[in-house]
């Protein structure tokens, strides 16, 4: 340690001034790093870095030598030996020791196997050679099945009786009920429910008297709902063979769940909306042929338009 500690500050035998040799080794190592460090400038800055921090040591330990050691190495007359040092300082507590094994506890009672049944009885009864079908009974030839065909047809299965007269009324109860018709004003909303044959001279008739008005038609069957005045919106839910005349229509006509519906827009109607219907004729006016058709899960659905006579079309 001595020995490295003289080469690297120059404080050996050979040199009796520390701090003019420390000098003479700064300036040497400024002289050799400068070219380098102009020629990787720039380029490497790992090597830039590592030339920067030795040259900070070597002036930082030119600084030390020059305040401590200006001539030679100044050693502690009062200091204490290492070892003694060493020895001095007592070693931290070690851990306390485990506390005694939990008791053992005395081995219960295990539980007696199951015994297993016993079976030399059955085993004998099986061993007696011919005795042992004595004590079946003999079949005769007109108890056979297959000797016998007075008792294959006695084994016949019989076909599935007919629904009793009670399964009859039990099913017919489940019928829907018939519900009384329908044709009111609520609100805002026109109400025709369970109407069935409305058509001709008993067509149905609503006289819209606002544009906020709207009319709802619910399971009607075999009828003419005419519609006259400018009407919000008109629905026809889970109708057959039913046909709808709108004058005009602000919202749009809604076609829904229905069966052999015919739709007539006499003035003009922005969008019909046709969904889960089989059976559908549309009329539209000329006023609305530009009208947006929009369908779903429908079939057999047909548009009507005017024809112009000029064109042909």
């Amino acid at each position: 340690m001595r020995r490295r500690w003289d080469r690297c500050t120059g404080m050996g035998r050979r040199h009796s001034k520390a701090f003019a040799f420390r000098e003479r080794r700064r300036q040497c190592g400024s002289v050799l790093w400068q070219p380098g460090h102009q020629r990787i400038q720039g380029k490497e800055r790992r090597s830039m870095a590592w030339v920067k921090s030795y040259y900070d040591l070597l002036n930082g330990l030119h600084g030390y030598v020059k305040d401590h050691h200006l001539k030679k190495v100044s050693w502690n007359a009062s200091g204490s030996i290492a070892t003694a040092s060493k020895s001095a300082a007592a070693p931290p507590p070690g851990p306390p020791p485990p506390g005694p094994p939990p008791p053992v506890l005395p081995p219960t009672d295990a539980p007696a196997p199951a015994q297993k049944p016993d079976m030399s009885g059955l085993f004998a009864s099986i061993n007696r050679g011919g005795n042992v079908t004595s004590a079946l009974k003999h079949v005769n030839k007109d108890q056979m099945t297959h000797k016998n065909p007075a008792l294959r047809a006695t084994s016949v299965v019989k076909a599935a009786e007919k629904p009793s007269a009670a399964a009859k009324t039990t099913a017919a109860a489940a019928k829907p009920v018939k519900k009384n018709p329908v044709f009111e004003l609520i609100n805002k909303k026109w109400t025709i429910e369970y109407q069935e044959n409305k058509g001709g001279a008993d067509q149905l008739v609503v006289n819209v008297t606002s544009k906020a008005q709207s009319v709802y038609i619910y399971r009607c069957v075999g009828s003419t709902v005419v519609i006259k005045g400018r009407v919000n919106n008109v629905t026809l839910d889970q109708c057959k063979k039913c046909a709808v005349v709108v004058d005009r229509c602000i919202s749009g006509l809604d076609l829904i769940n229905s069966q052999s519906i015919q739709a007539q827009v006499m003035e003009y109607v922005p969008i019909v909306n046709v969904d889960k219907t089989d059976g559908c004729q549309v009329y539209l006016s000329k006023e609305c042929i530009a009208a947006e058709i929009v369908t779903a899960k429908s079939s057999e659905m047909n548009i009507m338009v005017p024809q112009d006579r000029k064109s042909g079309s």
